[in-house]
């Protein structure tokens, strides 16, 4: 228990406000403060973790947080553990006071926020800031697989930090990758149809839909019809992408349709954006200080150090996963992808915590119940 065990903190050594200023699928963040330093943090309060599937979503993010160390990446303060008194686990990161990457878009569509806050060098600082993030994180095995601009947020200084790890995957030798839902926009088609052969591929795909939002204020196909989730992926299964406007620049219009090819091994790796962000003028957004951008990125790759794939990454040659929805059970028709059909997303598979992990939800998570036990009594 080592290594996650330096991370355990006592919740009473923190304060709270009262109000939550965000949640998620999997909990509610509060803005709070260490009493000793009186250093600001965000407490994000899982929901309730009485399932085995829960209590593995914790222990995958908690470990991934844990061993993640990239300057675009959030980190981990710490964690509470649940206890007789309080059921709820919590984990403490610090506080990001401007937002994420969505509603700094939306706010400049708008003109809700001055130019100054997030202008064309912060901008194209933090298409860099992901890609840097994104090749570290894969570098280390790790796949987000939920890339999107609600999971990228900004610090003091509005630079970006990537953060919400809760359905990502280490990937080790030969390991086979079940994919929990991510979000349909986003989702690559082979995350879709279940084919992963690339897995680090699928996140190329989502940075190609969150590069888009720069430019669109809603992300639409050429049709501009209103989908529910099926209805998006039935059509992304079948090989649409969404709409481009012709006011995207041809050297990012050109980015976004290699990224997203519908083959996953002609879309380009992170490392190669980064080169590619550094060296070509036409990806750096009009208005740009190349300056302040070359320092970025000088203090980034500072901190970073070698982004080659690790062997954990580079030692696979293919990788199977359940399909979020089977081919034979895709609508036939796009009035169909539009009826509001329901999309039951499978359960967590192949899974296994490392012992340290194991040993703290061993000894502090409740029983399982008897439906529980049967499905999970290898675990």
């Amino acid at each position: 228990m080592d290594a996650l065990s330096n991370f355990i903190r006592d919740i009473n050594d923190f304060e709270r406000e009262k109000r939550s200023c965000g949640s998620g699928n999997f909990g509610v963040v509060y803005k709070g403060a260490e009493k000793r330093t009186g250093k600001t943090v965000a407490i994000k309060f899982l929901n309730n973790t009485n399932t085995y599937e829960q209590n593995l979503h914790l222990s995958r993010e908690l470990q991934i947080l844990a061993r993640v160390k990239h300057p675009s990446c959030l980190q981990l303060i710490g964690f509470a553990l649940p206890d007789r008194n309080n059921s709820i686990p919590k984990i403490i990161m610090p506080f990001c006071p401007n937002g994420n990457l969505k509603n700094a878009i939306n706010k400049r569509f708008k003109k809700n926020i001055p130019d100054d806050v997030f202008d064309a060098t912060k901008m194209t600082c933090s298409i860099y800031g992901i890609s840097s993030a994104m090749a570290y994180l894969h570098s280390q095995g790790i796949v987000h697989r939920d890339l999107k601009p609600e999971n990228i947020l900004f610090d003091n200084n509005m630079e970006v930090l990537v953060t919400d790890f809760g359905i990502s995957k280490v990937v080790v030798d030969n390991a086979k990758m079940t994919l929990s839902i991510g979000t349909p926009q986003y989702l690559a088609p082979e995350a879709i149809e279940g084919h992963i052969t690339l897995p680090n591929a699928i996140d190329i795909y989502s940075f190609a839909v969150t590069l888009l939002s720069y430019f669109v204020q809603e992300i639409t196909f050429s049709d501009h019809k209103k989908l529910n989730q099926t209805g998006v992926m039935y059509r992304i299964g079948n090989g649409e992408r969404f709409d481009i406007p012709e006011t995207v620049p041809e050297g990012f219009r050109n980015l976004i349709e290699s990224c997203w090819n519908s083959n996953p091994d002609k879309r380009p790796t992170f490392q190669n954006l980064c080169t590619m962000f550094e060296t070509d003028e036409s990806l750096w957004f009009p208005g740009t200080n190349a300056d302040v951008y070359t320092d970025y990125i000088k203090r980034i790759k500072s901190s970073t150090g070698d982004l080659s794939p690790s062997s954990a990454v580079s030692s696979m040659n293919s990788l199977s996963s359940t399909p979020i929805i089977h081919s034979n059970h895709l609508p036939k028709d796009d009035q169909y992808a539009q009826s509001g059909t329901t999309i039951h997303k499978n359960g967590s598979q192949g899974f296994i915590a490392s012992p340290e992990v194991d040993a703290i939800f061993r000894a502090t998570a409740p029983p399982f119940s008897r439906g529980e036990k049967r499905r999970h009594k290898k675990y």
